[in-house]
């Protein structure tokens, strides 16, 4: 490898990619390669100068360390080595014995997400966190006409359509 030989990486890696190399190959407490990893390109990815673009993936990031924190709860898992990153809401998340985290207040999505979480079947609590971030999106760019930012809602939406379309009772099943 040749971060492990010690010459610099190539320009052509995102930087959260060297940063998650270089903590596998010589970092001592990984708890998970895939933790690890989405940690680093949060990080990255919420320090885009697009303010949209960046909010747009710490809206991910809490989604998932919310549900990840409920569902450790219900099986009476250790909340902290499930949340991954470190923002606000993710440290409170880790610290908090409170029903909501103390988050209900902080963020106005709370609540629907606690909602979403209840929901027993696995296909619909997928499609209500889909339209959750569905009509975040639409409410982030109402104003932007032609931008980026609608160009890159648009995208994150085909993923989304692309996503659903590609799923069949046999890749459930899977």
């Amino acid at each position: 490898s040749i971060i492990k030989d010690g010459e610099k990486p190539s320009k052509m890696f995102p930087s959260y990619l060297i940063s998650f190399l270089e903590e596998y190959l010589f970092g001592e407490d990984m708890r998970s390669c895939d933790d690890t990893l989405s940690a680093h390109f949060y990080a990255y990815a919420m320090k885009n100068k697009n303010k949209f673009i960046a909010n747009w993936y710490e809206f991910n990031l809490n989604i998932n360390n919310i549900l990840s924190a409920f569902q450790a709860r219900k099986y009476r898992m250790n909340v902290a080595s499930v949340i991954v990153g470190h923002n606000e809401i993710s440290e409170k998340l880790r610290s908090s014995n409170a029903r909501d985290f103390g988050l209900s207040e902080i963020l106005p999505y709370f609540d629907n997400v606690q909602r979403i979480n209840d929901i027993e079947s696995l296909v619909e609590r997928e499609k209500k966190i889909d339209i959750m971030k569905l009509e975040w999106i639409d409410d982030a760019i109402f104003f932007n006409y032609f931008s980026i930012e609608k160009i890159f809602a648009f995208l994150v939406k085909i993923e989304m359509i692309n996503r659903w379309c590609s799923l069949d009772r046999e890749k459930g099943k899977e």
